[in-house]
């Protein structure tokens, strides 16, 4: 009896450790982002007032307000979690000794510790990240959706002044949808771990994580003070060819649709530095970076049309194209390091290299 008592106290003391561990660590994060970061504060303040034509909701969601939220419904799922685990140690009580060993270099580290840690880093990031880009493409497609129905519906002699031009409006509407189809399947990546695309190994290199987050704000952002690019998504009118710039614009949305849908391909898997198990169905059945080579192809076409109007125009533009190759030469690293990871923590990921031998164009490269 007295044995008995003793293993259900030690149960409880259990899950009590993993519940608190799991919410204070959370909190830690969102305050980062939501107070401490004076960057985040100011990047992650995305507002969207949901509209429908002729009537606009009175209240804000933001950034902040949907981190928060989701906060509220972890404290409760981390609860079922912990009581479910029992004596087991949770992912974020491991991620925390990791942590604390890595810091203090007191112990050594066990696998299962280290990974976790990884783990924890990449939702640190990646999470709020993903959660601002939904929202602002949420927004996206809500604001310019309702402009769509006004312009429809409005006299032939406003249309023109409402919207000059009617080609940028429809590939900017068109993107809108395209963002927000290449988001969703890394905010359910990132937030859940279904059968089948559970976290088998989170990349521990420097090389890896280098080339990964430089593409990710607030890296990027400095980056780009030193090598600033012109990619502004839409190819203007070119005076010598009339309708150039309606092809031009074509291809680089067509590219665009093929990097959303590499995302989608990815389903539960999408997520940065992990290894979630090998997708070889759409895009991925021919190269094995699809989303890479769609993306940068579109910016060089957007990023060649701004040059010629710059060159027209007598403003400088060689710079801009040199800072984009570079910007190009830090996806294929990306590439490369994802590769490295994936080809020495997956057996199968092996076999799906020699089944699809090329990286980024068929029967090129």
């Amino acid at each position: 009896m007295n044995t008995m008592t003793i293993s259900n106290e030690r149960n409880y003391l259990a899950i009590a450790q993993n519940y608190f561990v799991s919410v204070i660590m959370a909190f830690m994060c969102l305050h980062f982002y939501t107070a401490l970061s004076k960057f985040h504060t100011g990047y992650y303040s995305v507002g969207w007032q949901p509209q429908i034509d002729g009537y606009k909701w009175p209240y804000t969601i933001t950034t902040p307000g949907l981190l928060w939220g989701l906060y509220g419904f972890y404290l409760v799922y981390s609860a079922f979690i912990a009581f479910r685990l029992n004596e087991q140690h949770s992912k974020p009580f491991n991620a925390l000794m990791g942590i604390f060993k890595t810091l203090c270099r007191s112990g050594d580290i066990s696998h299962a510790e280290k990974q976790e840690a990884l783990l924890y880093a990449v939702k640190f990031f990646f999470v709020p990240f993903i959660i601002n880009a939904f929202l602002s493409h949420v927004r996206d497609v809500n604001y310019l959706t309702v402009d769509l129905y006004k312009w429809f519906y409005m006299d032939e002699y406003y249309k023109a002044k409402f919207l000059p031009d009617l080609t940028h409006f429809a590939l900017k509407i068109a993107l809108a949808y395209v963002y927000l189809m290449d988001v969703l399947p890394f905010l359910f990546g990132y937030l859940t771990e279904r059968d089948g695309s559970e976290v088998k190994s989170v990349d521990y290199t420097m090389s890896g994580w280098f080339f990964c987050l430089m593409c990710y704000p607030p890296f990027n952002s400095a980056f780009s003070n030193f090598l600033p690019t012109v990619v502004p998504e839409y190819v203007q009118p070119i005076p010598a060819a009339e309708s150039l710039h309606m092809v031009l614009n074509g291809i680089a949305f067509l590219l665009l649709v093929g990097y959303a849908s590499a995302s989608v391909s990815l389903g539960f898997k999408a997520s940065n530095l992990t290894s979630r198990g090998v997708v070889d169905t759409g895009l991925y059945a021919y190269v094995r970076h699809p989303a890479y080579v769609c993306k940068n192809l579109a910016w060089w076409i957007f990023a060649g049309g701004a040059a010629y109007q710059n060159a027209i125009a007598g403003k400088p533009y060689v710079f801009q194209l040199v800072a984009l190759a570079v910007w190009s030469w830090v996806y294929a690293q990306r590439a490369i390091t994802e590769e490295r990871h994936l080809s020495a923590t997956d057996p199968q990921y092996l076999t799906y290299m020699r089944d699809v031998p090329y990286r980024f164009i068929p029967r090129l490269i």
